[in-house]
């Protein structure tokens, strides 16, 4: 796990989509969780859809495994 956040702490890929997510909404940054994701691509890819489309909530909506259907982020 220490290794997972350092990779997504330092991740240049990551920062960049950190920023753009600040600039555009004002809900926290979402979390990584291994419940809800199948690997560091789908956590991009659905941070990218979501701020493709302005709607942060994009991020639960397409999770397949349905464990982060709570209606927020946190």
């Amino acid at each position: 796990m220490v290794k997972m956040m350092e990779y997504l702490r330092n991740d240049t890929g990551m920062q960049q989509l950190r920023k753009e997510w600040k600039e555009k909404f004002t809900e926290p940054f979402p979390g990584w969780n291994y419940d809800c994701y199948d690997g560091i691509e789908e956590y991009k890819q659905r941070i990218r859809t979501a701020l493709d489309v302005g709607d942060y909530a994009q991020i639960c909506e397409r999770c397949v495994r349905k464990k982060c259907k709570t209606g927020r982020l946190s």
